[in-house]
């Protein structure tokens, strides 16, 4: 898939991505999943635009525990787009197969997929908007929700701190994914771990892209752990939307994000 991908990106003249080297930990087939389904809308789009291909339905994830079966099934369904995108370009060239290592897990599985991802992202050639990444802050507030007390569901958000960028907001992700490890532990629920190797230079570089991505990850882990946690649907955050969002809107959401998990763990 990563190889198709490359293809589109040289004939298009994209840039391609940097790769940065992460360590990733206890990766489950639902990462693996909901970075699939992520490119997928990437390639839908790409297709739509391309190729004009009817835009597809996301494939609704399994009810039940994800297994790596549906993650190849996703993979698939990204993969049939792309020859759509492909044929569109005139691209007949077959990609070379891939070597087979026996010693891949699922960190490395993670790891190939977000790179590919991310490079399907510049194919597209559009930033993740600030309002589709304030949605996802919001789901996940909502998933959270189900397992407070209905008077403590919604703490009051901090004030909005202005000028903050992707780094800032990866940063206060990364937190919201350590505080909620705390709660997970509790209930036997593995979140992913990751750390970026020389973080002093590298944090400075990280992309929107790259925020949404581990924003994808930790809303994953937040459903698999509020559903061990039986926890009620319940409605959405009853904030105000800010008519302009920006980047100290989703930090300041996040923060939010933040106390509700702060409250699980301390219970």
């Amino acid at each position: 898939m990563a190889a198709e991908i490359e293809q589109v990106r040289y004939i298009i003249g994209r840039p391609q991505i940097d790769y940065r080297k992460y360590v990733v930990e206890d990766t489950q087939p639902r990462h693996l999943y909901s970075v699939a389904q992520s490119t997928f809308a990437r390639v839908n789009q790409l297709a739509g635009d391309l190729a004009g291909a009817q835009r597809r339905d996301m494939p609704p994830a399994p009810l039940e525990e994800i297994s790596l079966q549906d993650v190849m099934s996703m993979v698939n369904q990204v993969r049939g787009q792309l020859q759509l995108v492909k044929r569109a370009l005139g691209i007949d060239a077959p990609v070379a197969e891939a070597r087979l290592d026996r010693r891949a897990d699922l960190n490395d599985a993670l790891l190939v997929l977000g790179d590919a991802g991310r490079q399907m992202n510049v194919v597209v050639g559009r930033n993740i908007q600030w309002q589709t990444f304030y949605d996802q802050v919001e789901l996940a507030m909502t998933y959270v929700a189900g397992a407070l007390p209905e008077a403590d569901r919604y703490p009051p958000l901090p004030p909005l701190e202005p000028g903050k960028s992707a780094p800032d907001i990866f940063t206060m992700i990364d937190q919201v994914r350590t505080i909620a490890s705390e709660v997970a532990s509790k209930h036997d629920v593995a979140i992913l771990r990751s750390s970026v190797p020389n973080e002093k230079a590298t944090l400075p570089k990280l992309t929107e892209l790259e925020a949404y991505d581990l924003m994808t990850i930790v809303l994953a882990d937040l459903a698999e752990l509020t559903l061990a946690m039986e926890a009620p649907d319940v409605d959405r955050p009853p904030y105000p939307r800010p008519q302009n969002i920006v980047g100290s809107h989703i930090d300041q959401l996040l923060s939010g994000l933040y106390l509700q998990l702060e409250y699980l763990a301390g219970e």
